[in-house]
């Protein structure tokens, strides 16, 4: 045990001094996640404040039997929601929303007012510029709801008139009462009340949880990258530079250079974390629902999470012989896994078969566990819970990668 500590002790040291001393791996480690959170959060991040949308807007009609239909558009101005833009007419609205100038358009056109006063059903021309395959509009939904408030207004109003006639009419029959008859028609303008509760998670929709959530992304990045790169080139590496004769050379057992292996993979990732998690700070990243046992569950996801690439860089380090190959296989591997895996981009808005590969892959769901408690207000207990097959296929991993790496060793003995 002694050995094997000192032979862990040594290996830390010798890579803390590469990583001060050589520039190369100081930038990867250190500078390039904090440059890469920093762009993330230029990006993506926008603060607090609230969001407002461009509506263009033309209203055509003129008033008639004492409705201005300019009253459309001061509702929708009245909720604070839009910045109005007037436009000269329905062609120009569309020119405006199709360039991106306004996120929607509304055209009020000819015979509104009078379609209204007379109960016959208006219309309202609502333009928009679909920016998602995936997602609609969102400054449209907000229109649509303002203009279904707007509708139901429209509907009280019609309704309180009939009934000066209606009472009239009915007056002195038996049966039916004016009251039942508003009740009725109340019910048909508007059969169903739905009330929305929007249940949002605690940090998620603040910018220093964004921050936070964003930080915890390129967390798992560099475990990914740190993880392959260790796994499929160091022993190669170690092999053309004369290393590895040396070190089987000397009395250290395949395991204690694999717990040493292991050992520095934990230093690289723990060092690049906490580069990225203090910038963090610096860009407002708020960690205040992670409590200190939270804290060391993210430890030990993030080590797990290195752990996993790791042990399949080993298992792919089998196939190649060269630096220049293993380099290839890492980027080939971990590019298409940050960005699909829900590193960089947020699973949720990801495709149905990307978002499937996210909850499998061991890597991203540690990530996400970690996010869990950071920004969900998840507990450690459920976060683990969450975890855990994460946890179990890394562990098996991690013994197929120590059959790799046993493989390696006697592969290069025998060369």
């Amino acid at each position: 045990m002694g050995l094997l500590l000192r032979r862990v002790m040594g290996e830390l040291y010798m890579e803390a001094r590469v990583l001060l001393r050589y520039k190369s791996a100081f930038f990867w480690v250190v500078v390039f996640p904090i440059i890469f959170l920093g762009l993330m959060t230029m990006i993506f991040v926008r603060g607090d404040e609230e969001v407002s949308y461009t509506l263009a807007y033309y209203v055509a009609d003129t008033p008639s039997n004492g409705l201005d239909p300019s009253l459309v558009v001061d509702v929708v101005n009245s909720t604070g929601m839009f910045e109005m833009m007037e436009a000269p007419g329905l062609d120009a609205i569309v020119g405006l929303v199709g360039n991106g100038t306004a996120d929607v358009g509304l055209y009020v056109p000819e015979g509104f007012s009078r379609n209204i006063t007379s109960m016959t059903p208006a219309q309202l021309v609502v333009v928009a510029r679909q920016t998602s395959p995936n997602i609609p509009s969102i400054a449209v939904e907000v229109l649509r709801g303002v203009l279904s408030g707007f509708e139901k207004g429209v509907a009280d109003q019609v309704i309180n008139i009939s009934m000066v006639f209606i009472s009239q009419s009915i007056q002195g029959q038996t049966g039916v009462s004016p009251s039942m008859v508003e009740r009725f028609l109340h019910f048909v303008a508007d059969p169903l009340s739905v009330n929305v509760t929007v249940v949002k998670p605690p940090l998620l929709f603040t910018s220093g949880g964004l921050v936070a959530y964003y930080a915890l992304g390129i967390v798992g990045i560099e475990a990914l990258f740190i993880g392959l790169s260790m796994g499929a080139v160091r022993n190669i590496e170690r092999k053309n530079d004369g290393t590895l004769k040396m070190l089987l050379a000397s009395p250290q057992s395949p395991g204690a250079l694999f717990m040493a292996d292991v050992a520095v993979l934990f230093f690289y990732t723990l060092v690049s974390a906490a580069a990225v998690l203090v910038f963090g700070l610096l860009l407002g990243a708020n960690y205040s629902l992670i409590t200190p046992v939270e804290w060391a569950g993210i430890v030990l996801f993030t080590l797990f999470s290195a752990l996993t690439a790791s042990s399949i860089g080993l298992l792919l380090s089998l196939r190649t012989r060269t630096i220049e190959g293993s380099n290839v296989i890492v980027n080939v591997i971990a590019w298409p896994v940050m960005f699909l895996g829900g590193l960089t981009i947020p699973k949720e808005i990801l495709p149905s078969w990307a978002q499937a590969f996210a909850e499998a892959f061991p890597l991203t769901r540690l990530v996400a566990a970690s996010r869990s408690m950071t920004v969900y207000g998840y507990s450690l207990t459920e976060a683990l819970q969450y975890a855990l097959p994460a946890i179990v296929a890394t562990l098996v991993l991690a013994l197929l990668g120590w059959l790799a790496y046993r493989r390696l060793i006697q592969y290069s003995v025998e060369a």
